[in-house]
């Protein structure tokens, strides 16, 4: 005597939807599926009922996703300030890395997080206008040695430049 077999059409397993009858696939059987994201797709059902197959794969797409997110504000503004802060002190393929890194200038090592540089800066009240500025341009970045300036305090802050170019008489 054959077991009966389950009424499987329009149960849930997961984000799937079965919308169609089980057939005969090789030595299994295989049933059309809705996933919640409305992917159509073809699957095990001895995957489904033992729970292996709860998805039509945008499930883990979006587990790995969020594994992969550190800290959610790569598109904040405060993120580009920082990112350019690192390129131009570590890697030597920028263009500024002669002025920066060439010179030893550094980015202390709780400003390597972004989280703890985001931190900072929030509590400084950055306001429009304003860029990161180091008050002694002789030492690297970290919190006692920066601030958010206006154009004209950078300007008036500058290192000065020794002139190849200069005349001596």
């Amino acid at each position: 005597m054959r077991p009966k077999r389950r009424q499987l059409t329009r149960k849930h397993y997961g984000r799937l939807t079965i919308i169609g009858k089980p057939y005969r696939w090789h030595h299994d059987r295989k049933v059309k599926v809705r996933c919640r994201c409305r992917t159509i797709k073809d699957v095990l059902v001895s995957s489904l009922l033992n729970g292996d197959t709860q998805s039509c794969g945008c499930l883990r797409r979006e587990v790995l996703a969020a594994l992969r997110r550190t800290h959610g504000r790569c598109k904040h503004p405060l993120y580009s300030v920082w990112n350019s802060m690192i390129y131009r002190c570590t890697n030597s393929n920028c263009k500024a890395y002669e002025d920066y890194g060439g010179r030893g200038i550094t980015v202390c090592r709780a400003w390597r997080k972004f989280e703890n540089f985001y931190k900072w800066a929030i509590k400084q009240r950055r306001g429009p206008g304003l860029t990161l500025d180091r008050r002694n341009n002789d030492r690297g970045y970290c919190p006692s040695n920066c601030r958010f300036a206006t154009k004209k305090q950078q300007v008036a802050n500058r290192r000065q430049r020794r002139d190849s170019r200069q005349h001596t008489i």
